[in-house]
């Protein structure tokens, strides 16, 4: 909503480079959340909690 109001309001332009490193910083912080995931899953700690 920030960038789309700064968007409308003229307090920058978004261009198709702009939305390449947006979409590419973006990109980063999905894989390094997927990462941080997998590396908190205990799988063995769910399995015995449910027996």
């Amino acid at each position: 909503m920030i960038v789309l109001v700064g968007q409308i309001a003229g307090a920058f332009v978004i261009t198709s480079t702009v939305l390449l490193l947006m979409s590419l910083a973006l990109g980063a912080v999905w894989v390094l959340l997927i990462l941080f995931s997998v590396a908190l899953f205990e799988r063995e700690t769910i399995l015995t909690r449910w027996k």
